[in-house]
């Protein structure tokens, strides 16, 4: 008897070519989409992946593929969890990872829900990824393409999650994905990578605040506060800012203060409104506290793994120690730039290879000082 799968498909050429390669391995495929956002997205921008264009494609691929095909609509849940979190994090001084927050707690969740309702043996996406079990666990690794890997996103997935989970592009790169969907003439063939946040294609996410905001009468939240300069260790008012929530730690555009030098966000206070930059040499940290929210390996101290903060972020090797069941004490070995409060830090054994657990950075530490008085 073939085994069923339900395969989320986006409109992207990603998860339409893992539906036909499962369709092509025997399995019986379903084809499944969420219809998550799609305010402040009508419009003709092939980025757009959760509105009516992304909709509209994957509907396309499932006929041309001639598996059946859901829609689910999922548009309240992901407006509760994932868009207040997005515009909380970022009045909050944070700077959020939406995607990894909806892997988490919307799209697999929901796709397992999916399946079982259609007594589906297994779910299915066109991540870049790749399971393996080791003594009766699974575990995430890397793709055979490391330049597309998408295992940052997907580290919150439980045992009973991967358990379950296919990733039929994990030993494929995006180049050979793209030459399959051209020989099948899939119409995403030829669609645009997707960089960024799904709801916000354009890139402007304090638009996008604003406008929300706006909509609910809480534009006041909108509020210029102080930028202070800090330099040869003193601190200097230098001018203001138009509301924390435009900042990330690392930016140097949109700050608009005439200086001697490049300055770049190296903090945002959000209990005063402030915002503190300098120079680039002050952006590069080591040591953060992170909220631990899944964690596969048993031992940790005296021990070193590979750590990745960011989407684009070569891992380097770290150290942690535990201070409590939720929250560790991370110091990289070398100085790395932009640690980010909001973002996620993954982890990795020194293969570089096994995703051993990960969780959200809360603060960035400076000196022992700064750690004291957190950890009271």
């Amino acid at each position: 008897m073939e085994k069923k799968v339900v395969v989320a498909m986006s409109g992207g050429v990603d998860s339409a070519v893992a539906a036909y390669l499962l369709k092509e391995k025997g399995y019986s495929v379903i084809g499944v989409t969420f219809h998550i956002w799609d305010r402040y997205s009508i419009k003709e921008n092939e980025k757009i992946c959760c509105g009516y264009y992304g909709i509209r494609d994957a509907q396309s691929c499932a006929e041309n593929l001639k598996i059946p095909h859901y829609l689910l609509d999922l548009r309240k849940l992901f407006n509760e969890i994932i868009i207040k979190d997005f515009i909380n994090n970022y009045l909050s001084g944070f700077t959020p990872n939406p995607c990894a927050e909806c892997n988490r707690y919307i799209k697999f969740l929901a796709l397992l829900d999916f399946a079982n309702k259609v007594s589906a043996d297994y779910i299915a996406t066109g991540h870049y990824a790749q399971i393996i079990k080791i003594n009766n666990n699974y575990f995430l690794k890397r793709a055979k393409s490391k330049k597309d890997d998408q295992t940052y996103f997907l580290y919150s997935l439980t045992d009973e999650i991967l358990a379950r989970t296919i990733f039929p592009l994990g030993e494929k790169s995006k180049k050979e994905v793209r030459e399959i969907a051209l020989k099948l003439s899939l119409p995403v063939a030829k669609k645009k990578k997707s960089q960024e946040i799904c709801f916000i294609p354009d890139k402007k996410y304090s638009d996008f605040i604003l406008k929300i905001l706006e909509e609910k009468g809480k534009d006041k939240l909108n509020k210029e506060g102080p930028i202070y300069l800090i330099e040869n260790g003193k601190i200097t008012f230098l001018g203001t800012h138009k509301g924390i929530y435009q900042y990330t730690i690392g930016q140097r555009r949109g700050l608009r203060i005439p200086y001697k030098e490049r300055l770049y966000v190296l903090k945002i206070d959000s209990k005063n409104n402030a915002l503190y930059v300098g120079k680039k040499d002050l952006v590069y940290k080591r040591r953060f506290l992170l909220k631990k929210e899944i964690w596969k390996e048993k031992e940790i101290e005296n021990k070193n793994f590979l750590c990745q903060i960011r989407n684009v972020h070569q891992p380097s090797e770290i150290r942690v120690k535990k201070i409590n069941e939720d929250l560790f004490l991370c110091e990289f070995l070398t100085s790395q730039w932009a640690i980010t409060p909001g973002q996620k830090a993954v982890f990795y054994d020194l293969e570089n290879e096994i995703v051993l657990g990960g969780g959200t950075i809360l603060k960035v530490l400076d000196n022992e000082s700064d750690y004291s008085k957190t950890s009271n």
